[in-house]
Order: structure tokens, then sequence, then C-alpha cells
């Protein structure tokens, strides 16, 4: 019994005899860390901790854990009075990455305590899927809980005002937000709950979300044949949009669906002008612009615009001309103007037909004896009504197209050559100017007794060599060549007589 008693006593002397003796007391025991969070505020770091079980503690130092290189260490940031069970860290670094901190003890004469296992912040990132509009949060776990961690919990902020709960996880840090509007501005924070109700919040991440404006509207002005294998076509921007990528639609002919034609990307200022190659004019192609959004996504269409589609076709000297209505104009179509080409010559206006009629017939006698080759052209222009709001009042030109009009051969039937200078000289006569002319006349025996290739003379009835022709009937024949390289030809009876 004495023996026990000299051992304890020496066990409780030792310290005080080591002390006495210039020796270091052992550390004290360690705090323990509670949480770690971010002051959504200011963006700081708030460190909270439990006290040390060692009474004669004075102060607390401060660690943040960092890493270096392939390693971690702890660096006192800063200290504070054994009364001080939390402390603020104005470190901006929260907003960047997750931040871990700890925290040691000290007392007088001693070495530090051990530092606290280490809490990690939570570190929220969120990314824009500007085509989803959807907004995608992903965040860093919440270090130093353990099983205690019961779940997080996401909140969001539109256009700086309140949060609201938006959504929770367990394990699962990520999170997606939906429905995004455009032109605003969305701030997010997650916060981690423990069982206990205490919770440690991330950083803020805010983004701004803006597409560029579309235009209000889009108008179709035009679309005119060029040639015989191209339209053109000009749309009217409306000059508040901020888009420069647009997508023309195309549909090759009334009732067929429009197809994604042409992506035109680059555009600049209120007026888009586009040339497209076609199989043939002669046929109806319809379009339609759309501006594009960021994930090329149709937003804002023009009107249809489709080109005019002019048919022409003859009888005797009469051309009968028929189109296609222009599609669509704004402020609707007010009138046809009809234009005429003769002899490849400039073109000339000939009528002007109000809408909705898109038919005129176009009387052909003034070639008669004239030098008017025989192919007309015509092509057919839609002026717009003059109450138009957007852009420019258009003006859309059809295809030209163009008829040959057969020669006509006017030919009498009988003539008196007795150079009376009346009827003494047989022609034909005709209403184009032939490319080739022949003009022969025959006997009753099949002999040719006169030729000509010269539209301009005709027969007098004399026969080389022989005089005058005697009285009866002869066989006449004419075979032309039009400036198209058509053929015509006439085979009829002629009467010579003397009175």
């Amino acid at each position: 019994m004495v023996t026990r008693i000299y051992i304890f006593l020496i066990i409780l002397f030792l310290p005080a005899f080591l002390l006495a003796q210039g020796g270091k007391p052992p550390p004290p025991a360690p705090p323990e860390m509670d949480y770690v969070s971010v002051d959504t505020a200011t963006g700081h770091v708030y460190v909270t901790w439990k006290p040390s079980p060692s009474e004669d503690i004075d102060k607390y130092i401060i660690y943040e854990w960092r890493i270096i290189g392939e390693d971690t260490a702890g660096f006192a940031v800063d200290s504070v009075g054994k009364d001080n069970l939390e402390y603020y860290w104005g470190t901006t670094e929260a907003g960047k990455k997750a931040i871990s901190m700890a925290v040691a003890g000290t007392r007088e004469g001693s070495d530090p305590s051990p530092i606290t296992v280490s809490h990690t912040t939570i570190y929220l990132t969120i990314q824009y899927d500007s085509c989803e509009k959807e907004m995608e949060l992903d965040w860093t776990p919440y270090v130093g809980w353990g099983e205690n961690l019961v779940k997080y919990e996401a909140h969001v902020s539109v256009d700086n005002g309140p949060f609201s709960y938006l959504g929770q996880r367990d394990t699962i840090l990520s999170l997606q937000h939906k429905d995004i509007e455009d032109n605003r501005r969305y701030c997010y924070f997650v916060k981690a709950i423990r069982d206990d109700g205490v919770r440690s919040f991330s950083n803020i991440a805010c983004k701004h979300v803006r597409h560029p404006l579309h235009p209000q509207w889009i108008n179709a002005e035009q679309a005119s044949a060029v040639g015989v294998d191209q339209v053109r076509m000009e749309f009217y921007i409306e000059e508040s949009g901020e888009v420069t990528t647009y997508q023309l639609f195309r549909a090759t002919g009334p009732g067929k669906p429009f197809i994604e034609h042409e992506i035109i990307t680059d555009v600049v200022g209120p007026t888009l002008s586009y040339t497209d190659n076609v199989v043939s004019t002669d046929k109806q192609y319809l379009y339609k612009l759309y501006s594009l959004d960021v994930c090329y996504n149709p937003v804002i269409a023009s009107n249809i615009t489709g080109n005019i589609v002019l048919q022409a076709n003859s009888v005797a000297l009469q051309a009968f001309l028929s189109w296609t209505p222009y599609t669509d104009y704004e402020a609707g179509v007010k009138s046809y103007h009809i234009y005429r080409i003769t002899n490849i010559g400039e073109p000339a206006l000939i009528n002007v037909v109000d809408a909705p009629d898109t038919a005129f017939t176009d009387n052909l006698d003034f070639v008669s004896g004239s030098d008017i080759e025989d192919e007309i052209c015509y092509y057919v222009v839609a002026e717009e009504n003059d109450w138009v709001s957007r852009g420019e009042k258009g003006f859309s030109q059809s295809n030209t197209t163009c008829i040959s009009v057969t020669p006509k051969i006017l030919m009498p039937n009988a003539f008196t050559p007795n150079d009376d200078g009346s009827n003494d000289i047989i022609k034909p006569v005709l209403t184009f100017i032939p490319e080739k002319y022949v003009f022969q006349v025959f006997d009753r025996w099949g002999s040719r007794i006169f030729e000509t290739r010269d539209p301009d003379e005709g027969w007098d009835g004399s026969i080389t060599g022989k005089g005058k022709a005697s009285e009866g009937v002869y066989i006449y024949y004419i075979l032309l060549t039009t400036t198209k390289g058509i053929e015509v030809e006439q085979r009829g009876e002629i009467t010579l007589f003397y009175p």
C-alpha cells in the first residue's frame, strides 16, 4: 500500500519536477472543428470550432490547408484569443475554389496542440447551355461531417431578387435549372445541411443570360428572276435586331414543304440580298428568311416571297400572256407592269394591269410590214401597294419568255402583168423579215420559170428568153426561215391573165 502511494506521488509531481528542471509541458488537447462556410454576403470564409478540453488554452491558431505540388500543408493565417470559437477570414479565394480550414490550440510554454481534422467549403460552378436554355450547377462536396451530412439544397435568385429554393440532392453533386429566360441575371448558392440542422454555404455563382436580340420583323421585298436560272431576293430586316446569322428556307413550288436551304452569316445592315441558283426561272420557287439563335434554331420569319412565272403563246398576230401572282408583299400587290422586247432591244412598257388580274393579250398587228424579227419577248413586274410600312416599296420581276410568231404569208391568187402600172407584179406579203427566203414559180409541167431570194422582188410574168408567160394557172412555192431557224413553206396557185 505504501509503495502504490509512492508511485502515485511520483506520477503526480513528475510534471512539476520537469518544469522545475526547465522541460516543456505536453501540448494541450486539440479543439474540435464544427464547420466552415462561405459568407454569402461577403464571400469570406467563416470558421467555427468547439473549445479544447485543456483549460489552460491561451489562444487558437487558424490554418488553411493548401496544395503544394502533390502534397498538402497547413499555413497559419491568424490566431485568436481563447474565448473566441469562430473566425472570419477575409479571403476572396472561396469564389475560385474549395477552401480547407483547421484549428490548433496553444498554451504558454508548450507546443501547439495537434491540428484538427480539416473541413472544406463547398465550391459551386455554373454552366449555361444556351441551346437547351438550362443552367447546370456543379459543386464540390462538403468535407468534414462524414455520415452526419444529410443533404444539399440549391437556391436561386433572379435579377438580384431574394433567393428561393430550387431543389435538393442527397449525394449527387449537380442539379439542372431548366427554362432559363433570356436577358436575366441568375445567381445560385448551395448549402450542406448536417443532421442537427447546422448549415454550410457555398460561394455565390452568377451569370447574366443574354442572347443577341432578334429583329421584330423581316420583310421580303422582292424575288426577281435573273436570266434563266437565278432568283434574286431582297429582305429588309428591322434594325433593332443584333443577330447576324440567318437561314433561307425554300419550297420548290406552291404546296411543297419549305426545306432548309442556305445559312447566311455575318449579316450587317438592314438589307439582305441573296441570289439563288435554280433549275429554271420558268418554275416557281418560294422562300422564307429566318433569324437564327445561338443554337441555329429559327426564331423570326419573314413573309413568303416567290418569283413570278410568266407564260406566253401566240395565235396569228396575238400574244396571250398569263402569270402566277406575286407572293407575298406586306402591303399586297398594286399592279403588274408588262414589258415587251423586240429585236433584242430595250424593254418597252406596253401596259399596266391592276391586281389581282394576271393575264393580258398583246395585239401584234403592228409587226406587219415592219422590220421586227419574228421573236418577241415579255416580262412582268409586280408593284407593291403604296402603304408599305416595312422597308422599301417592292418591285419583283418575272422570268422573260418569248414567242416566235410564224410569218404569215399573204399571197394574191391572180395578177395582170400587162405593164399598165396596176397589178403587174405578184409577190407574197410577209409579216416578218425572214432570215432566209425563196420564192419560186412553176408552169403546169413542173418546170421552174421564176426564182428569187429577195423578199422585195416579185414576178412580173416574164420567162427568161421567152418573153411574157401565157395566160393560165401557175404553181408557186415559198420557203422561208425565221430568225429562230424555224422553216415555213407554202404552196398554191396563181392565175395570170391579160385584160
